[in-house]
């Protein structure tokens, strides 16, 4: 029988993580919407979200890990996203090889560093299960020249055999609060494949959000249409967040009794 960690809804998400600004930061205050944007260096080289089964941490670099343990990371996201299965929707991605996959990490550290982007590695336990994160991150102006908001697009890839178990949801809401309490994003955008009648529906009913554009500008690599949702800092604190812990507390119950 499972005894995964609680998620108790009056927690500070800042109590459940390690490594990232610990403490005394307020989850709803705003970013000033001119303050330069940029991840710090900590946090880009080395970040870890805590939940209650999954770990979400940067991509390792020589300066955080040995160059065996990297390249076992790098075998074992290979594994994950050369699966038909898991890339189902994803056929474009679904072909590495080890100078690819070393080729796209080292890209992803240099992304976050610039504060371009901010990915994870997705583990439960010592099992590398996936990657989740920011694949954006950008200042975006509005109609008054004086405002900018900060807008991320996020992505996953979650490993087939951790389907349908909350796993996916755990981890949206571990980079989501971070983005929204910790880097003071205003808006973010998900993009999935029109077929992908999964992930549409995780949108749909847990963050309660509607389909707002389909497009054709990846159609040849998504074989279709793509969808795009939008979440807002706004809609995160006024309801999305209490609905996406309710689902952790049901998967948290039902795995305890398995």
């Amino acid at each position: 029988m499972g005894q995964p960690g609680r998620w108790q809804t009056n927690a500070s998400f800042l109590d459940r993580t390690k490594g990232c600004n610990p403490l005394g930061l307020s989850l709803t205050s705003p970013r000033a919407n001119n303050a330069p944007f940029k991840i710090p260096s900590s946090d880009a080289m080395a970040c870890k979200l805590q939940g209650p089964r999954l770990t979400c941490q940067t991509p390792p670099s020589s300066s955080t890990a040995t160059i065996a343990d990297i390249q076992k990371r790098d075998d074992a996201m290979i594994q994950i996203m050369s699966d038909p299965l898991t890339m189902q929707h994803l056929p474009f991605l679904s072909k590495w090889t080890q100078e690819t996959m070393a080729a796209r990490r080292e890209g992803q550290l240099e992304g976050s560093l610039r504060g371009e982007q901010l990915p994870f590695d997705v583990y439960e336990g010592t099992r590398l299960i996936g990657t989740a994160g920011f694949r954006s991150l950008e200042n975006v102006e509005q109609d008054d020249p004086n405002t900018k908001l900060l807008v991320g697009e996020f992505g996953m890839i979650l490993n087939h055999s951790h389907w349908g178990q909350g796993y996916g949801t755990e981890a949206h809401f571990l980079v989501l609060e971070y983005g929204f309490a910790e880097l003071k994003v205003d808006s973010v955008f998900f993009q999935t494949a029109d077929a992908n009648s999964a992930m549409k529906g995780f949108f749909e009913k847990v963050f309660g959000t509607n389909k707002t554009e389909t497009h054709r500008e990846w159609a040849a690599f998504y074989d279709g249409d793509v969808c795009r949702y939008d979440l807002t800092r706004e809609q995160w604190y006024g309801s999305v967040r209490e609905r996406t812990l309710r689902r952790l507390e049901q998967a948290a119950a039902a795995n305890m009794q398995q």
